[in-house]
């Protein structure tokens, strides 16, 4: 039963993963929570999922057309991440399951109530280039177009 649960899900959670941009773990952690139903197996078969899924998305977003800036700032995340990833997985070890289930709840509604909380101009707020240099965001500048990309 749980396969077909998961295959249900995974075609859904995929196409908000291509949809959003993000490696789709907060909306797997709960369906993997309820069918692994361990905390600890929920978040290592999420890992596992996300590592395939976002490196799916960097070939399918054509990342390498994005500004050098864009570029910078993600492969510099990589590096500083893993000790935080590495601490992460330390502390889920010495931290009982109900109170891991509410950090987990607590992290997703955080997550899901800060775009709406921010509002359509959150890219307003963070000091970026105005626009990245790739093919995509030229033709769409020169088309004129109002639309978001």
């Amino acid at each position: 039963m749980g396969l077909v649960v998961g295959a249900l899900f995974g075609a859904p959670i995929g196409v908000l993963s291509g949809f959003t941009g993000v490696g789709g773990g907060e909306y797997r952690a709960p369906v993997l929570l309820s069918l692994l139903g361990r905390v600890r197996w929920a978040i290592a078969a999420n890992l596992l999922i996300g590592v395939a899924v976002a490196s799916f998305n960097v070939l399918f977003r054509q990342v390498w057309l994005l500004a050098p800036e864009y570029v910078a700032i993600g492969l510099l995340m990589v590096p500083l991440s893993l000790p935080g990833a590495y601490l992460g997985a330390l502390l889920t070890k010495r931290i009982s399951t109900p109170v891991l289930k509410g950090l987990l709840a607590g992290i997703l509604v955080a997550t899901g109530l800060v775009p709406v909380w921010r509002g359509p101009h959150l890219r307003d707020s963070i000091p970026l280039p105005a626009l990245p240099r790739g093919r995509r965001d030229r033709e769409h500048i020169e088309s004129g177009s109002d639309e978001a990309l």
